[in-house]
């Protein structure tokens, strides 16, 4: 089936009064399916209201997801998600760990290592290395960060220094360009600190292959938070979606388009501080795309195409077996 045809439907749960009483937060398309269906995030809404819902639309299925609220607030990473992961290999910080800017009261991800011009970078999320644009450039990327220093953990030690950003960008998106990436990079001074690696012993090396996602995708990730988690992509955000964005300097409402929700297989598949992670294929083989929020309960996360942020800073490269 042609997507055209099932955004054809839209109008439909636009307007139905069977949809009165919830709260969308997104609509999305299972894109790479035989036969896609609708998938719609709620955000709020009764038992009852969901049983009102129609199950297909004009021959299209449509499936309601009531996920909660969904944020990018890098601050909600401390205090209160657990022990933080920081993943050595080779004596190297390994991709997966914990880390941000020198100073910052956050904590993310340090998602893989990429290549420019024979260059070494990190490569994260602007809301984890740039603080929402605000990060000074050449500031120290620490891992783990600050927040996360403790007595059983490596100390904090610099890895990167910050560099470029895409801008996020807040307002009415008739009059503000969405954004389509939550994405920056540092410059790696001393690459022998460093690893490919993700996550600990029984992880894995970044993929330097990629895979464009589709639903029903099995993937994986590694993260500061919630460590190497199991999921399935499940539709594509093709339309402007609000998600607010606060750090210290940067409060607002940044629409996004063209990402994809990925359902998590296990109790979690990503929580605050595990932004920026790098997620892959089930198999290890392909990179699938870079994750950069959640809900609240931890079940979903948003991820934008690897494609795409490969396409960035004037085109970048993964890299792999460095330092395994």
């Amino acid at each position: 089936m042609q997507l055209a045809a099932i955004q054809n439907a839209q109008p439909l749960w636009d307007a139905s009064e069977a949809y009165v009483g919830m709260e969308v937060q997104a609509v999305g398309f299972e894109h790479g399916k035989e036969n896609p269906g609708v998938v719609i995030y709620a955000t709020k809404g009764s038992a009852r209201d969901f049983r009102k819902l129609p199950v297909e639309v004009n021959g299209v299925s449509v499936t309601i997801r009531k996920i909660g609220g969904v944020n990018i607030k890098p601050e909600l990473a401390h205090g209160n998600t657990g022990q933080p992961h920081v993943f050595e290999r080779m004596k190297r910080i390994a991709c997966g760990s914990s880390c941000a800017p020198a100073g910052a009261e956050y904590a993310g991800t340090f998602g893989a290592i990429v290549s420019r011009n024979g260059q070494l970078f990190a490569l994260s999320n602007n809301h984890v290395f740039g603080a929402c644009n605000h990060t000074p450039v050449n500031m120290p990327i620490l891992a783990p960060a600050n927040v996360d220093a403790a007595p059983q953990l490596r100390s904090p030690g610099e890895i990167a220094r910050h560099s470029e950003i895409v801008p996020l960008r807040s307002g009415d998106p008739e009059l503000v360009h969405p954004c389509v990436e939550d994405v920056a990079i540092g410059l790696i001074p001393d690459p022998s600190k460093v690893s490919s690696w993700q996550g600990d012993d029984q992880g894995y090396d970044t993929p330097s292959a990629i895979l464009s996602p589709s639903a029903g995708l099995k993937v994986m990730k590694t993260g500061r938070t919630t460590g190497k988690s199991f999921g399935t992509v499940e539709a594509l955000i093709d339309e402007p979606t609000p998600i607010p964005c606060q750090t210290k300097y940067f409060k607002g409402t940044v629409w996004f388009k063209n990402m994809w929700y990925v359902m998590g297989d296990g109790p979690h598949f990503a929580l605050p501080g595990d932004s920026g992670s790098l997620v892959v294929s089930e198999d290890a083989k392909y990179a699938v795309g870079v994750l950069f929020s959640s809900n609240k309960t931890g079940d979903y996360g948003l991820m934008m195409p690897i494609s795409h942020v490969l396409s960035l800073f004037g085109g970048i490269s993964l890299v792999a077996q460095h330092g395994i």
